[in-house]
C-alpha cells in the first residue's frame, strides 16, 4: 500500500483555529474544576452551619428560605459570576434584598447560561431581552441610568 505523505501540521490552514479552540477548552475545564471546588466548599460550610444549628437562624435573619438558599448555592459560583457581569454590563446598582433574591433565584433556574455567556462575551448592551428571564426587572432597575 502506498504511503500518503501528510503536510506538516503547521502548514494546515485550520491549525490556529484548532489551537485557539483547544486553549479555550482547556480554560473551560480549569474554570469548571475551580467552580466545582468553590461549590463544594460552600456546601461544606453550609452543612457545618446546619450541624451547629446556626443555619436556620441565619437564614431567618436575612429572610431567605432553605429552598431559596439551595437554589442559589446550586448555581454558585458560575451563575453568580454571570449575574455579576450582567449587572455590571447594564450598570445596575445593587437592588433591594427582596429584588436581589428574586433576581438570583430566577438566574439560578435559567437554562440560557450559554447564550448569556456568549452575550456577555460579545460586549453588547442590547439583546439580552431575547433570552434572559430577568429582562423586565433588569430593564426597570436600569431605567433612567445613563448607558
Amino acid at each position: 500500500m502506498p504511503s500518503i505523505e501528510q503536510p506538516p501540521l503547521e502548514s494546515m490552514p485550520y491549525r490556529p483555529r484548532l489551537r485557539d479552540r483547544l486553549t479555550e477548552f482547556g480554560w473551560r475545564i480549569r474554570e469548571s474544576l475551580t467552580d466545582w471546588r468553590e461549590n463544594w466548599a460552600l456546601r461544606r460550610e453550609l452543612a457545618a452551619l446546619d450541624r451547629g444549628w446556626l443555619l436556620g437562624e441565619t437564614l431567618a435573619d436575612i429572610g431567605v428560605s432553605r429552598a431559596e438558599l439551595a437554589s442559589i448555592a446550586a448555581g454558585h459560583p458560575k451563575r453568580s459570576r454571570l449575574f455579576g457581569r450582567m449587572m455590571a454590563r447594564l450598570r445596575i446598582a445593587r437592588p433591594r434584598r427582596a429584588e436581589l433574591l428574586d433576581l438570583l433565584t430566577t438566574c439560578n433556574g435559567c437554562t440560557a447560561t450559554r447564550r448569556c455567556r456568549h452575550w456577555l462575551d460579545s460586549g453588547s448592551r442590547t439583546g439580552y431581552e431575547a433570552f434572559c428571564p430577568n429582562a423586565e426587572t433588569l430593564k426597570r432597575l436600569g431605567a433612567g441610568r445613563p448607558h
